[in-house]
């Protein structure tokens, strides 16, 4: 029989390790990740985070970017249980389209941060881990658009793919508003503005695999050639956008117009140089058609015409600057991302001026989260491949940004 120790005998107390020590630390990474950004955080200060060393956290994820990429499956999946459900239900489909609405602006919000980091650092993954994701993220997509079809018949799953981006752009651009997206009034404002979306048209001329063609100039025809540091800005804005500020060095700037690197030094001091100015040229670019569009216009519902009209031209003329634009603020300088942030808030602020007016009774934080909606629809269909023209996709997008508007202002 085991005599119990006596008391000049210390007792040992066994630690044992929590069962949930994963999900402790996917729940601390994502909420590490939403915060501060992917490459601001290390594995220590995860690990620390749950009383566990660095080396610790490596036994459940070999890398940082699988432990990212785990936190982002985590989400999806979270958004994807909750879209199933709403779509489940035995509901007439516009009722069940109403429930899919709310249950991805819940979701949404619930996210936020992390849901924005990804988008900012999903190029920053490795391939399998990003395929992966996107896999995740196209049977949410698909899910969402087999249930507007059942509401629209004359609809393609194509077509219905594409207004479900749409949709996910006003999302998006919603939670890019700040405020408090969770709020009550907020997700019926958002609601309202996903179901104004799948009730719009398809754009004209829209492909059905999804892709826009792309019209080569005819033979003969004159193209004028940009300077050196034009080419240099457009190289290096494609490559940002496909491969992340932080993965390209200045030879690869350089070799994508057929230059070495120390060549680039002639005409951009260094890489975050060349950042800044794409930078400034989005900014200036989205500006000045703003306060054009505001000096021409004879009244409020002319200047909304326009302040649509200018940005959609602006981002469809420009869209690897506005990817990098939306991406990339991070990787600025301190000072000019100050500088920026700045400009863009006093861009949104024209918007929610334009609407005020047309709506005096509309909440300020209600006509900016208008307003961050409509450029977030923009911004969704321009970061991936647009499956229209441009000449067919800007009108459209004129047409939707009234929709998400009108379902707001009355």
């Amino acid at each position: 029989m085991t005599q119990p120790p006596s008391r000049s005998e210390p007792v040992r107390t066994l630690r044992r390790r929590p069962r949930d020590r994963r999900e402790r630390i996917l729940a601390q990474a994502a909420e590490l990740f939403g915060e501060h950004g992917y490459h601001a955080v290390s594995i220590e200060q995860i690990g620390a985070a749950v009383d566990m060393t660095g080396s610790a956290v490596y036994r459940h994820f070999p890398t940082k970017e699988a432990l990212f990429a785990a936190t982002v499956e985590r989400a999806v999946e979270r958004v994807l249980a909750a879209i199933s459900a709403a779509a489940g239900t035995a509901d007439e489909p516009a009722a069940v389209l109403e429930r899919i609405a709310e249950a991805a602006v819940t979701a949404g919000a619930a996210q936020r941060d992390l849901i924005l980091g990804y988008l900012r650092e999903a190029v920053y993954l490795p391939e399998e881990e990003r395929l992966r994701i996107q896999k995740r993220q196209r049977e949410v997509t698909r899910l969402c658009a087999d249930r507007l079809v059942a509401a629209r018949p004359e609809l393609t799953p194509a077509q219905a793919a594409f207004l479900v981006r749409a949709a996910n752009g006003v999302i998006v651009g919603r939670l890019r508003a700040g405020g408090r997206p969770g709020s009550r009034r907020i997700r019926a404002l958002a609601v309202r503005m996903y179901l104004a979306v799948l009730a719009a048209p398809v754009p004209d001329g829209m492909v059905q695999e999804g892709r826009a063609e792309v019209r080569e100039p005819a033979a003969g025809a004159f193209t004028a050639r940009p300077s050196r540091r034009e080419e240099l800005l457009a190289a290096a804005a494609g490559l940002f956008r496909r491969s992340g500020f932080r993965e390209v060095g200045v030879d690869d700037i350089g070799a994508a117009v057929g230059i070495s690197g120390p060549a680039v030094y002639r005409h951009f001091r260094n890489k975050q140089a060349i950042l800044v100015a794409a930078f400034r040229r989005t900014s200036e670019s989205i500006a000045a058609g703003a306060n054009q569009a505001l000096a021409e216009a004879a009244d409020a519902a002319e200047a909304l015409d326009r302040l649509i009209d200018s940005y959609a031209a602006t981002a469809l003329a420009n869209q690897d600057l506005i990817v990098v634009y939306e991406r990339e603020a991070r990787s600025l300088p301190e000072g000019d991302r100050r500088e920026f942030g700045a400009i863009q808030g006093e861009y949104i602020k024209q918007w929610t001026h334009v609407l005020g007016a047309l709506s005096p009774g509309l909440a300020a934080a209600d006509a900016r989260t208008v307003a961050y909606a409509v450029l977030g629809l923009v911004n969704e269909l321009i970061a991936g491949s647009p499956p229209a023209s441009a000449e067919s996709l800007r009108p459209w997008l004129a047409e939707a940004a009234h929709r998400v508007i009108k379902s707001v202002v009355e």
